[in-house]
């Protein structure tokens, strides 16, 4: 969608979405606030890709906030659920807006640590459009195919489900630290995935709460009728994280 109706679908965002500092005449540009760094970064830097890696310990100057432990990153799996709730449920208009492209480089964090959900060049806005409702025909193809739900990747109708899939390969991949997919090659991931219904492992992860493993899962499921909502994801995620401090 253009611009302009971007703009006033929206209106506002919530705190979990990047804030609009100002816009240009016509709403031809916007201008944004400054973010800390990417998820992609943050992925890449823990993970030890970083060029940082390659520092023997006792040379770095440990700066604060470098460690990013399980509960910050279930904290920060719980503010992209709510971002992408926003999208979803609390906009103007009526309007429920797909973000349809969540992937790490589309997620940030502000100096503060909050994470955000950035970058709406994909957003669809659906007036009138209810949670559950018949999917409907929009534009597919492999965006970053790897968060992408089946439904999306086979050009086939879909609706908010294809969001709660992709937040949810976002959310496992924070909350693992491991690239999805990692053993699957490109040439193999239209076979195994999307039409073989492999899936990433989401039981008996050691550290995790009880029934995050489940719920995840869920989210995962071929018919996108049968993921939960984000709104409902939401509230299970903030009573886990409650659980674990």
């Amino acid at each position: 969608m253009g611009m302009a109706s971007f703009v006033h679908t929206c209106g506002w965002l919530t705190h979990a979405h990047i804030q609009m500092v100002a816009r240009g005449a016509g709403n031809k540009f916007v201008v944004v606030e400054k973010l800390s760094e990417t998820l992609h970064v943050r992925l890449e830097k823990h993970r030890g890709f970083h060029i940082e890696a390659l520092i023997p310990s006792f040379m770095k100057k440990k700066k604060k906030g470098d460690e990013w432990g399980f509960g910050q990153r279930l904290k920060s799996a719980l503010e992209l659920a709510r971002a992408v709730r926003s999208c979803h449920f609390e906009l103007r208009d009526n309007a429920c807006v797909l973000h349809r492209d969540i992937n790490p480089n589309n997620v940030g964090f502000r100096p503060d640590g909050t994470c955000v959900l950035l970058d709406f060049s994909h957003a669809k806005a659906m007036h009138g459009y209810r949670e559950g409702e018949n999917p409907r025909e929009m534009t597919g193809g492999a965006r970053n195919e790897i968060y992408q739900a089946p439904e999306v990747s086979l050009h086939n109708p879909y609706g908010a489900g294809s969001d709660v899939w992709s937040w949810a390969v976002v959310a496992w991949e924070m909350l693992t630290m491991s690239v999805p997919y990692g053993d699957v090659k490109e040439e193999e991931f239209l076979s195994r995935v999307v039409e073989g219904g492999e899936r990433l492992k989401c039981e008996g992860q050691k550290e995790w709460p009880e029934g995050l493993g489940w719920m995840l899962g869920r989210c995962f499921e071929e018919v996108a009728g049968n993921r939960p909502s984000i709104a409902d994801v939401v509230d299970e995620l903030e009573k886990m994280h409650a659980s674990i401090g």
